[in-house]
C-alpha cells in the first residue's frame, strides 16, 4: 500500500500566505501528498476521506 509523503506537509506550510486558514493548509498539503503518490483513485479517495474526517475533528474540538 502506498503512502502519502509527510514532508509535503511542510512544504505547504512554506507556501503559505497572509490570511491563510490551517485547514487550507492541510488541504493543499493533503492534495500535493496525493499528485506526489502512485496511488489509484479508490486509495486516493478513501485518503482523502480519511484525512477530512481528521481535519473536521481537529476543527470541532475548538
Amino acid at each position: 500500500m502506498g503512502r502519502l509523503p509527510l514532508d509535503v506537509f511542510a512544504s505547504a506550510r512554506a507556501e503559505s500566505q497572509p490570511g491563510d486558514s490551517i485547514v487550507l493548509l492541510w488541504n493543499a498539503a493533503i492534495l500535493q501528498g496525493v499528485r506526489e503518490s502512485k496511488l489509484g483513485p479508490p486509495m486516493v479517495a478513501r485518503a482523502l476521506a480519511i484525512a477530512h474526517t481528521c481535519v473536521f475533528d481537529a476543527w470541532a474540538a475548538y
